[in-house]
């Protein structure tokens, strides 16, 4: 896991093109559910994105770690070899995926012909993208779309409702940038219901709040225990403790360190020089104790 501060140098590590309107990222590794995975620090700053809250900061961090998960095999011992090709009736591709994955197991559900009216799961993870805010058990206050996609959609309504009150709907350049915009918004959709989105979020969404997750997506969440437990890994099940409030205290420990680390190092530079240099004999009594 690598955190930053600074967006650009978060990019330029990662080695993709300057896309600012990332706050995570995660490669594949070889075996099991290795890789490594990018995201910004709580109250890093991104030009186009804002500030980092702590929600957004930790559960971006369970989006990037949840696609290790969902994409490699969820047995233990096994190579994260590429070996099974589906279709996702949601997008019409034809996805590469890993057979013993987590992926593969939404896969039969995926490529049911009118999936997302026909198919329980389906709809439970169409919900899931589009109407679910997630948060976490210990503060149910603060809370953060899980896909913007939504009211992404709804403000884009909007906008072009009160556009043609004002001006008409005569306006061509307006009507052109209008279908510009939901050419994009169609693309998004597709990028959102691609097998490694539509499955990560399930995953992530659980590993932040398992009840929540039980509650708005109980059919999934019982594939997603099954998937594990019948893969009998030594490493990951999917139990009722969240593992954010797990991790949420290793990341606010490492930047309290790091926070000790900077402010140390500020002292260090005020102090006039010698100024931490025993006295004689001063450290002979833990010499004696060490030996």
């Amino acid at each position: 896991v690598k955190m930053f501060d600074d967006q650009k140098a978060m990019i330029s590590d990662f080695g993709k093109s300057n896309n600012e309107m990332v706050r995570g990222a995660f490669t594949r590794g070889q075996s099991n559910q290795e890789g490594t995975v990018w995201a910004l620090n709580p109250n890093a700053y991104a030009p186009k994105l804002g500030r980092v809250t702590d929600l957004l900061g930790l559960t971006t961090l369970l989006h990037e770690i949840g696609h290790g998960i969902a994409t490699g095999p969820s047995g233990f011992g096994f190579t994260n070899e590429i070996d099974a090709k589906g279709y996702n009736d949601l997008t019409g591709q034809r996805p590469l995926y890993n057979s013993r994955s987590f992926e593969s197991a939404l896969m039969p559900y995926l490529e049911t012909e009118g999936a997302k009216n026909k198919s329980a799961i389906v709809k439970e993870l169409i919900n899931l993208q589009d109407k679910v805010e997630v948060y976490l058990e210990n503060n149910p206050k603060e809370k953060r779309e899980i896909r913007t996609l939504a009211s992404a959609i709804e403000y884009f309504e909007q906008e072009k409702k009160a556009h043609a009150e004002l001006l008409g709907s005569e306006d061509n350049f307006m009507q052109q940038a209008f279908k510009d915009h939901e050419k994009k918004l169609d693309n998004h959709r597709t990028y959102i219901r691609s097998l490694k989105e539509i499955a990560v979020d399930p995953v992530w969404v659980y590993l932040a709040n398992p009840k929540l997750a039980k509650k708005v997506m109980p059919l999934t969440t019982k594939v997603l225990q099954e998937q594990f437990r019948n893969a009998q890994n030594p490493r990951i099940q999917f139990f009722s403790h969240p593992f954010a409030v797990s991790l949420a205290v290793v990341l606010a420990m490492m930047l309290n360190g790091r926070a000790e680390e900077e402010e140390e190092e500020q002292m260090r530079q005020q102090m006039p020089a010698g100024a931490l240099s025993p006295q004689a004999g001063a450290l002979s009594q833990q010499q004696q104790f060490a030996a």
